[in-house]
């Protein structure tokens, strides 16, 4: 039993997340660094790495960690999902919305 999970593990690319693509989030990061105009040199003494890591990251051979990514997320301006499902369009959520949960405002009054 334990090894066919190990088997299943294994062979679902060792996660049973939803498939990560390491190419598209590094090439995602390098489009942005380009845009801004930051040397990859510049970007990988920023994010605290060396370039040949970034190179790595840029290149999908392996992948950035979140603190890595959040990092970026500042950098760059923008929101996680952008670096890691560039192609994902999904509208923020409306006020209207029945997902958004309500929060209710309470005002306390000094009584003077």
């Amino acid at each position: 039993m334990i090894k066919a999970k190990q088997k299943d593990f294994k062979e679902s690319g060792g996660t049973n997340m939803q498939s990560i693509d390491l190419k598209k989030i590094g090439n995602e990061i390098k489009v942005r660094r380009v845009k801004q105009g930051i040397q990859q040199t510049a970007l990988a003494e920023m994010l605290d790495i060396t370039q040949t890591h970034l190179s790595n990251i840029e290149n999908g051979r392996v992948p950035g960690s979140l603190k890595l990514l959040l990092k970026l997320r500042s950098i760059f301006g923008c929101r996680l999902e952008d670096l890691v499902d560039p192609e994902c369009d999904e509208a923020p959520v409306k006020a209207n919305d029945k997902r958004m949960r309500r929060i209710k405002v309470i005002r306390y009054y000094e009584n003077a």
